[in-house]
């Protein structure tokens, strides 16, 4: 098999990828997300190598001992989470008719739920938005947050993050 049939391929560019315990961190240069992938994504995304589809893929898992109980449905879950999160290059073939989390709890059973292949998402914030300030009253977490109205000069000048519910305080 070749990479021009459509077959999953793990895109590798524009990433940086982190091992954090069975899991990956892999956060996207391009789109400016990160990615928390578990271990089953992950065993499915790195043999994702344009040369294996969903069943391939399945077999070689069991055969290897990495996943011994995974199915080809639980791979093409993996594949449309992983296609969706922008973590493989060209055609992704989703899950059957669009296969949801719970469709595939139920086919394989409520003990398959913790060993469902999912990727989580999340955006992270701009330079702009990391350097934003907050006022006088509004909530806040820590004293750096602190720097707008009322707080200024070198530091936040003495504005404090105070109180229950924590809020800015300018002196």
């Amino acid at each position: 098999m070749d990479q021009d049939q459509g077959l999953p391929t793990a895109r590798v560019t524009g990433l940086v990828v982190k091992a954090l315990g069975d899991d990956v961190l892999i956060y996207d240069l391009e789109t400016h997300r990160a990615h928390s992938v578990n271990g089953i994504a992950v065993a499915v995304w790195r043999r994702c190598d344009g040369t294996r589809d969903a069943a391939r893929i399945a077999t070689d898992l069991r055969e290897d001992g990495t996943l011994l109980s995974v199915t080809e449905e639980t791979v093409q879950y993996a594949l449309g989470e992983l296609g969706r999160a922008r973590l493989l290059t060209g055609p992704v073939t989703r899950a059957p008719a669009g296969m949801t989390r719970r469709q595939v709890m139920r086919r394989l059973g409520v003990a398959a739920a913790m060993a469902l292949p999912m990727v989580t998402t999340i955006v992270t914030p701009t330079a702009a938005q990391i350097q934003s300030c907050v006022n006088n009253g509004d909530a806040c977490t820590n004293d750096a947050q602190c720097c707008g109205s009322g707080c200024t000069g070198t530091g936040n000048n003495g504005c404090a993050c105070v109180g229950n519910p924590k809020t800015c305080h300018v002196p």
